[in-house]
């Protein structure tokens, strides 16, 4: 049978890797993109019930088309069915529980057979540090969570001896689900069964230990069922996509295999000797690169999806500069190296205690979903990001699996470059009870022998909307959703939304961007206030947490755009505020935390960091009136050190929210190397402003004023500053002029009709930053609008204004102009 041949590339040669042309919108590629119904969530219904009161052990999957609950204690799945066409990707993360709370119950019946009796499923296990209910893996592609510790008992009461967990699988449109189990001892006689009933009917699987055959402790069995939630089909076992893999350059096949329980085709990514440019020093691997070519082809007369796992384990990473794991990220590019906009998911674990079982160990895991139409071919190529994108400290955001650490519920780390964590989010706030955990600085001396490309000391943590009721208690955040929208490489954006009580909903939208100074995490955050709210303590943003802080800093100072208000010597513990709260004034409030000490003492390897808190944008209404941030010192005891936080705080007095009220703000979180010592990156500029002010509150004001862009629009519509610069193009093109900045200032054009095809100016120089060829710009992709947008990290020129152009390159001089799809019957 002939394919349709989808080949997403050039049909004629390039003018160069920045100078391309482009005709009309090809509806071949736009048809490989994902629809707005294609995500997931996974989430506690009331919140984790290890921290909120009250809460049933009840996880969630909702996805664009269906939703399940599942008691994670009784086994049983309350409510079970599709859910209401509408909510996209962003939106769901927003929304309440009705959706899913409507729906109608489903039975399961987990079943082991063994030795002649039959044992049911009654319960799940208990959550501890290593057992019960787990996440595996967590994004925009899949949700993959389990229970361990299943008891299973027969009609008189006995208990089976077995060891025995429930996996579900969830893709946007596609459930599994998954009993596996091994004996304490040794059976001949055995079988497992899974057994779903529906209002649609009933779907079941079974599995049955062969004449002859015994099953020992040491070998694990398990029977799926995988089917459509919504159509409620049974999934095939055999998958009608195919899937061919092979490396870049060499041309050496990659083994690829069907999971017919997890429906995915993994590729297997070990072994892969990476591409690193030429040039002297060991330094040079951080811009290797792994290219993989993909070929998906469907024969059949109808669209198909090919779910794609992208597979790697710590050993089989063939070059390494520190912890490349941590920084690893993927992108979905064309054949011609152009990214494409197709998300991949960022999954990833480096834990390897035994208690982790089958899914403990160092590995990567990208997922991604690309749709095909009827009898094509397509051929993309999965590149595979260490320490750098396009020469420049690559960032990435990826959901951390806990399994073999502890906890083993929702982790997520972003990082710049690859070599070790730079800010660690647990939104549901399991171990420390706070949002921002780990915190790094970049390009310092080690923690562990002062070595460069490695991990750094840990100067974390942080959170926000901090609540407390009348009487002291804290009221957690509850019923806590992520939204990946930008795993990277250039810049990272995902939101954690979720409520506070019965009358606070919340979101925080985290980003970090690619350069090669310091780390900067930018909130923007979002309260909405539904009931009246008493309170006796609301930290709308803490630096440092009261329950989470790895670092200490004995002064603290306060300022503005026009210089420094006040500084003063920290006072450590005692679980009060050690200052009185001080407004937060001008148009660029800041608060630096400097001379930071370890806790433990001071035999620690390794440079430690500064921190700052900058507020580039403030609109909030608290207690009925439009109110203002003020900063306060407050000493606290963290995880059994006295230490101190920085708390922004609504204004002095106010102990109660009203109906309406709101806060809408953009912090910066800052990183800054304490000595220009530690710092051994490449940026001239931070190395001079650290050799003249380091240790002082002075480089906190550098960032605060020096990055307070100043946008004039030419062409094209501005719409944020931070974290990116974000214009929304006219027909394609934008033109704007830049003041300020520091470091690479990342900006982002939205509403483009096609993911290539445009080049970039800076100062009417085309900008080509690029390594391996096509490789220092994002292309993200926006289901709704139907629009892609591309995301660039632009090198800081001081004072100096510089003009920024984005335009539709010109023709390249061949019969149609570059086309991103081309098509061959």
């Amino acid at each position: 049978m002939k394919y349709q041949r989808i080949v997403v590339a050039l049909v004629c040669s390039l003018v160069s890797a920045t100078s391309h042309a482009v005709e009309t919108p090809p509806t071949e590629l736009r048809s490989l993109m994902p629809c707005w119904s294609d995500y997931t969530h996974m989430w506690w219904a009331e919140g984790f019930p290890g921290r909120v009161p009250g809460a049933p052990w009840r996880r969630v999957v909702q996805t664009g088309r269906y939703a399940f609950a599942f008691d994670t204690v009784t086994l049983r799945i309350p409510h079970f069915g599709p859910v209401p066409a509408g909510l996209d990707y962003l939106a769901a993360t927003w929304s309440d529980n009705s959706a899913w709370q409507s729906l109608p119950p489903a039975e399961l019946q987990l079943t082991i057979r063994a030795e002649g009796q039959t044992y049911r499923a009654t319960a799940g296990g208990t959550w501890t540090q290593f057992t019960g209910p787990r996440v595996v893996e967590s994004g925009r592609w899949l949700q993959r969570a389990d229970v361990t510790d299943l008891v299973f008992t027969a009609g008189d009461g006995t208990a089976l001896p077995v060891e025995s967990r429930f996996e579900t699988v969830a893709w946007p449109d596609r459930l599994a689900l998954i009993l596996a189990a091994r004996p304490q001892d040794s059976w001949q006689q055995a079988s497992l069964e899974i057994r779903l009933t529906t209002p649609d009917g009933t779907l079941d699987q079974h599995w049955e230990l062969p004449e002859g055959k015994t099953w020992s402790s040491a070998d694990w069995q398990e029977v799926a069922l995988a089917f459509d939630p919504v159509a409620f089909p049974r999934a095939a076992s055999r998958s009608v996509v195919e899937v061919t893999a092979e490396e870049r350059p060499g041309n050496g096949p990659r083994p690829v295999a069907y999971d017919p329980a997890r429906g995915w085709h993994r590729v297997d990514l070990d072994g892969i000797q990476p591409t690193v440019p030429p040039g002297e020093g060991r330094e040079r691997q951080n811009d290797a690169l792994e290219r993989v070519r993909l070929v998906l082809a469907n024969p059949t007369d109808r669209q198909q999806p090919a779910r794609l796992l992208f597979h790697k384990s710590g050993s089989g990473i063939r070059q390494r500069i520190g912890s490349p794991i941590t920084g690893i990220s993927a992108v979905l590019r064309d054949r011609d190296g152009y990214p494409t906009g197709i998300p991949v998911q960022l999954s990833k674990n480096w834990h390897g205690r035994p208690e982790g079982g089958v899914y403990a160990g160092t590995w990567f895991h990208g997922f991604s979903l690309v749709r095909l139409p009827p009898q094509s071919e397509v051929e993309l190529e999965m590149s595979l990001v260490y320490g750098h994108w396009g020469g420049l400290p690559a960032a990435s955001h990826a959901q951390l699996c806990l399994i073999g650490w502890g906890s083993n519920q929702l982790w997520d780390q972003s990082a710049l470059g690859a070599w070790g964590e730079s800010i660690c989010y647990e939104p549901d706030q399991a171990q420390a009870q706070a949002a921002i955990l780990d915190v790094r600085p970049l390009m310092v001396r080690s923690m562990h022998a002062d070595q460069r490309w490695h991990w750094t000391h840990n100067v974390g943590g942080g959170d926000y909307f901090r609540l407390f009721d009348p009487d002291g208690r804290r009221v957690p955040h509850a019923r806590m959703r992520a939204a990946y929208r930008r795993h990277g490489p250039c810049l990272t954006e995902v939101t954690y939304a979720g409520r506070i009580g019965d009358g606070l909903e919340h979101s925080a939208t985290v980003s970090i961007a690619r350069t090669d100074d310091i780390v900067r995490g930018v909130y923007r955050l979002e309260l909405e206030v539904t009931q009246p709210t008493d309170f006796s303590r609301f930290v709308l943003f803490q630096l440092g947490a009261d329950t989470y802080s790895y670092t200490g800093e004995r002064k603290m100072a306060v300022g503005h755009e026009r210089g420094l208000e006040r500084e003063w010597e920290t006072q450590w513990g005692g679980d009060t505020y050690r200052s009185e709260p001080q407004e937060a004034t001008g148009r660029v409030p800041w608060s630096s935390l400097h001379e930071a000490v370890p806790r433990r003492g001071d035999r620690e390897h390794g440079a430690r960091a500064n921190r700052g808190l900058v507020i580039r944008h403030w609109h909030a209404r608290l207690g009925g009136r439009e109110a203002g941030p003020w900063f306060a010192e407050r000493g606290v005891r963290a995880r059994g050190v006295d230490t101190a936080t920085l708390d922004l705080l609504p204004p002095p007095g106010l102990t109660r929210l009203e109906p309406g009220d709101f806060v809408r703000a953009t912090l910066e979180y800052l990183v800054i190397p304490q000595f220009a010592d530690d710092y051994y990156g490449p940026n001239q500029a931070l190395q001079a402003a650290l050799q003249e002010d380091e240790n002082t509150w002075r480089p906190v004001y550098r960032e605060a004023v020096g990055n307070d862009r100043h946008v004039t629009m030419i062409r094209g519509t501005l719409d944020a500053l931070h974290p990116a610069i974000t214009v929304q193009t006219q027909n394609d093109a934008a033109e704007l002029t830049l003041h300020g900045g520091l470091g690479f200032v990342p900006i982002t054009f939205t509403g483009l009709s096609l993911p290539r095809g445009h080049t970039l100016y800076l100062d009417n120089r085309p900008v080509d930053q690029s390594v391996h060829g096509n490789d220092f710009w994002q292309t993200d992709y926006e289901p709704r609008t139907q629009r892609w947008s591309r995301t660039y990290n632009l090198p800081a020129a001081g004072d100096r204004p510089r003009t920024i152009r984005l335009e539709p390159a010109p023709s390249s001089g061949c019969n149609d102009g570059e086309r991103s799809a081309s098509v061959q019957n």
